[in-house]
């Protein structure tokens, strides 16, 4: 949805990440991710389609909520990015009219105007549209952990 600008000098795209775990009496999400860094493991079985789409919308619903402290703070940084951009770029057009009015010969300076206007209007545009935020939630992983049968010797 994003598109390429030219004069806009900010990410049109900030991405942050976050671990979502939903819990059926197993231990704790963080003893989780230890194991799935340490231990082998292994595929018992998939979910059917009907289980997959319920467990798919439980994790949406989950990972909105988690992930909107991240996302507010995101948008934060990015309006404040904008602004910085529109500060600066105000700065640039006014300093490159000033410098244009400087031009001797009137049709050099009234091309060169009419070049400038065009440019700041371009730029208008991409920050218009960088103001535009379209959040989006994408999974990477989704997996069921069950927890291995405990073997007595």
């Amino acid at each position: 949805m994003h598109q390429k600008t030219q004069l806009l000098r900010i990410p049109m795209v900030r991405r942050g990440y976050v671990a979502v775990f939903l819990s059926e009496d197993l231990p704790t999400a963080r003893h989780i991710w230890d194991a799935l860094q340490t231990a082998e493991a292994q595929v018992q079985a998939t979910l059917g389609q009907d289980e997959s789409i319920i467990a798919h919308e439980r994790l949406q619903e989950a990972a909105e909520q988690a992930g909107q402290e991240l996302f507010d703070a995101l948008q934060q940084a990015h309006l404040a990015s904008v602004a910085r951009e529109e500060e600066r770029g105000i700065v640039s057009f006014a300093s490159r009219r000033k410098a244009i009015e400087r031009v001797g010969l009137p049709e050099v300076r009234q091309f060169r105007l009419s070049r400038c206007d065009a440019d700041e209007s371009e730029w208008r545009h991409e920050l218009q549209s960088a103001r535009q935020i379209v959040p989006e939630i994408r999974s990477l992983l989704i997996l069921r952990i069950f927890e291995a049968p405990k073997c007595n010797l």
